[in-house]
């Protein structure tokens, strides 16, 4: 039985054989197939002229107003929404106390000081000995640090504007007991208004001090200008952004304003445009493929500000150079290409 059937064992074996060498070539030409993309001619960009940020309106000065000490209002000058000047008496809390004290220290300040002018005529003639003397000056010198103390209480008591600007709502009522966590009001510098905008770290750097940006600011009709003033010292360790102030040159608006700032695009002549589509996001990196001589080549970039469908290549690719906008998810490294239609300019025989 075993000799009948060796002869059709060997021949459907053979067959077998011939018919997965046959299969396993059919794979090997395919990848060597060339790979049918488009692609479009590296220029420099002429469609974006600025970047983009978010910002917020301040006032060049603002507070909140908390007490510094404890104790019951006994005046209430906060009228909301006027304006106020520098110095201006806002509130303030009982200080009977501290009052009834100091005029006591005073008093015990002023013996003392009489004190010391009859002994100094005694000291003068060796009539009086030196530690005694020395206790009378140290006995002057406490009491008016004393008065000193007392009198910086009393001013703690009295709650004034620190700069002219206009009072915010009033929070408390005349009589009511207070203590440092009380809000007050508050009190904004409107005359003069600022705007903070973050920016990535590659766009901040075309920015400098006196540097003009175009701002616009919701509900607002027309744009305004401001003028760059100052950087943070460094980038935001969560998000990698650049904080910028910039102060406004003209606006009516109220602090808290949401605002879109217009960046100048400085390197615009030398920035290429590119579809969103034709960069490829990896981990860390972002890659584009490249067409040169009819082989795929990948080329890490750094891309900057997106508009609509299009991003900036900042760096990684050159101006002429062949950028594979289509079919490059099937392109591999190294891989023969065929460029079927081109974007921009005629290929030439290189390129292919």
């Amino acid at each position: 039985m075993y000799k009948k059937l060796l002869p059709a064992e060997i021949c459907l074996g053979l067959f077998l054989l011939f018919s997965c060498g046959g299969k396993e070539k059919q794979p090997q030409n395919q990848q060597n197939k060339p790979i049918a993309v488009s692609v479009m001619i590296a220029k420099p960009s002429t469609t974006v002229s600025f970047y983009e940020a978010n910002g917020t309106v301040l006032a060049m000065e603002a507070i909140d107003v908390y007490p510094e000490i404890s104790g019951r209002i006994t005046y209430l000058n906060i009228l909301e929404g006027e304006k106020v000047s520098a110095g201006t008496i806002l509130a303030k809390i009982n200080n009977a106390d501290l009052t009834a004290q100091l005029t006591g220290a005073k008093a015990q300040l002023l013996l003392a000081e009489k004190n010391k002018s009859r002994l100094e005529q005694l000291f003068a003639e060796k009539a009086l000995a030196q530690s005694e003397y020395d206790a009378v000056q140290t006995q002057v010198v406490n009491l008016k640090a004393q008065v000193d103390v007392l009198e910086a209480q009393i001013e703690k008591t009295i709650i004034r504007a620190p700069f002219s600007g206009t009072i915010g709502l009033r929070n408390v009522s005349n009589g009511a007991y207070v203590n440092q966590n009380t809000l007050i009001t508050s009190l904004q510098q409107r005359d003069a208004l600022k705007i903070d905008f973050t920016l990535p770290e590659l766009n901040a750097r075309s920015l400098k001090k006196g540097d003009i940006v175009k701002v616009a600011i919701a509900g607002a009709a027309e744009s305004v200008e401001a003028r760059v003033a100052s950087f943070e010292s460094r980038l935001d360790v969560g998000s990698r952004n650049w904080k910028v102030r910039a102060y406004l040159l003209k606006a009516d608006v109220l602090p808290g304003s949401f605002a879109k700032v217009f960046v100048p695009n400085k390197n615009g002549g030398n920035i290429i445009n590119i579809p969103s589509s034709a960069v490829i996001p990896e981990a860390r990196f972002k890659k584009v493929v490249l067409a040169k001589n009819g082989i795929a080549v990948f080329s890490e970039v750094i891309t900057g500000n997106r508009v609509a469908d299009s991003v900036e290549v900042i760096s990684g690719i050159n101006m002429g150079d062949s950028v594979v906008v289509s079919g490059m998810l099937y392109a591999k490294p190294k891989a023969t290409l065929t460029i079927k239609k081109v974007f921009g300019a005629s290929v030439n025989s290189s390129q292919r």
